[in-house]
């Protein structure tokens, strides 16, 4: 994104506030006068800090979206999964690194650095803004998204010193794990299967009666549910434990076959293939009978307890 792009919310606005200002102090005044350019400047500068707040969250966002793909990318790299997925991330969003190691999707794209563009943006305009970063919290908000909020304390001031802000508060956002890839694939499968995470249109009408038409579809298009299993976050790291937050997917053993990986059987709810666990499984029929399985505590989520024996 250029620089340009990211004040287009004031920029226009403060230019032209700054040199109407200039032009009216060139001049002297009576003290009703200057009440109103006093009021009218500080009137301009509430304008550019409500903008303000508007191009903090912007640049919160690319840096979270970029400090995910980010942690994907050391992932796939190294075939391992990351010992602190929120820790990662915290470092890609405020040093562009990860376990140390510069990560090329932070270039220009951590939050300092997005906030020294604004203080350089401004000074242009005749206003003079000081940040300090103070925090940032990460976490699997639902299911579908991580948020992020950053709470930070900024100083905003005209050259004349006539108008002052000063505001701490927390700037919020999410952003979206739709399209990213799936961790336990790339890492279990040493990187022959890439999943992307695409949630299910199908969610609570899988199986009318013992129509699975809709529960096929779900499988063969790599779908995603919503469910008690891990979220994206814990997936970053391998953690394959129960979240109210977590998704799962259905893992299509025929692809494991075309890649000479070995299949088992198991429940083909992607968090327990791949884990230890070995609970009771269930054939599920009008489906893909010689090979999906489904574990005993997944059959009512799925509506298949009509079909499976």
């Amino acid at each position: 994104m250029k620089k340009k792009a990211v004040f287009f919310t004031f920029s226009a606005l403060l230019l032209l506030t700054v040199a109407f200002t200039g032009i009216l102090f060139q001049t002297r005044y009576s003290v009703s006068e200057e009440n109103e350019l006093v009021s009218f400047k500080t009137s301009s500068l509430n304008s550019f800090v409500l903008s303000l707040d508007q191009d903090i969250e912007r640049g919160l966002f690319i840096a979270g979206f970029r400090a995910l793909i980010s942690a994907d990318q050391v992932v796939s790299g190294s075939g391992e999964f990351l010992n602190d997925s929120e820790s990662a991330i915290r470092e890609a969003m405020v040093n562009g690194t990860i376990n140390g190691k510069s990560v090329s999707m932070m270039n220009q794209s951590t939050i300092g650095e997005w906030l020294s563009r604004i203080e350089s943006e401004a000074t242009k305009m005749g206003i003079i803004v000081n940040f300090s970063y103070v925090s940032l919290e990460i976490n699997q908000t639902n299911p579908w998204e991580v948020g992020y909020k950053a709470t930070i304390i900024y100083n905003v001031t005209d050259f004349t010193g006539t108008a002052d802000f000063r505001r701490e508060g927390g700037v919020e956002t999410e952003v979206s794990i739709d399209g990213l890839k799936d961790p336990l694939y790339t890492v279990f499968t040493s990187g022959k299967i890439i999943r992307a995470i695409n949630m299910t249109a199908y969610e609570g009408n899988y199986v009318s009666g013992v129509d699975t038409t809709n529960l096929k579809e779900h499988i063969n298009s790599l779908m995603y549910a919503n469910s008690s299993g891990p979220s994206y976050l814990m997936r970053l790291e391998g953690n394959l434990g129960n979240s109210s937050v977590g998704i799962e997917s259905i893992v299509r053993l025929p692809d494991l076959q075309e890649q000479g990986l070995p299949v088992y059987e198991r429940s083909c709810v992607d968090y327990i293939y791949f884990g230890n666990d070995t609970p009771e499984i269930y054939v599920i029929n009008n489906t893909f009978e010689d090979w999906l399985r489904i574990d005993d505590a997944h059959l009512e989520k799925y509506r298949v307890e009509g079909v499976a024996e």
